[in-house]
């Protein structure tokens, strides 16, 4: 579609709505962009996007897309903290305790790590943090406040009534 003037390239796309709407859902809802898919197809992103809000039901796909990305995201990272919580720190070592080099470490434990300093020292992100995260998302620590004392009636109107000074 590169080696086309610019005006058979929008052409091409808007002619071929729904495939074109598939195909700008489809990258958002999978964590691309639709400023990517532009500069692949060689077209002006603001041109698209004046064409997909032009049409109510673009502009709903365009948005349910966007919702999915958020799904994704959300899903992405809590997978990305349950690796980090659950990661087992032996894979980066051989059997005499000497550390692998970092292309040998498995894809889950690489991910983890936050630093290596040049004596060979690896540094993880906090398992601690990771699982709190966890937690918080799915509820499972649950921050409690217990308040207690006596309250009566009196204590609530003031012993007055409304618009009464306390005074008189």
């Amino acid at each position: 579609m590169n080696n086309r003037p610019l005006h058979e390239k929008l052409k091409t796309l808007f002619d071929n709505e729904e495939e074109t709407v598939d195909t700008i859902c489809s990258a958002i809802a999978g964590g691309g962009t639709a400023v990517d898919l532009c500069k692949l197809w060689g077209v002006p992103y603001g041109t698209v996007m004046n064409w997909m809000r032009k049409d109510r039901t673009r502009t709903r796909r365009h948005t349910e897309a966007i919702n999915d990305r958020g799904d994704w995201i959300v899903e992405s990272v809590l997978e990305e903290l349950r690796k980090m919580a659950m990661v087992d720190v032996r894979g980066c070592y051989d059997a005499d305790s000497k550390l692998l080099p970092v292309k040998e470490w498995p894809e889950d434990l690489a991910r983890s790590v936050a630093s290596v300093d040049k004596k060979g020292t690896v540094k993880f992100h906090s398992k601690l943090k990771a699982i709190e995260l966890l937690g918080k998302n799915l509820d499972i620590f649950r921050e409690r406040l217990e308040v207690t004392g006596r309250v009566t009636l009196e204590d609530i109107v003031g012993g007055t009534s409304v618009g009464e000074d306390s005074d008189s």
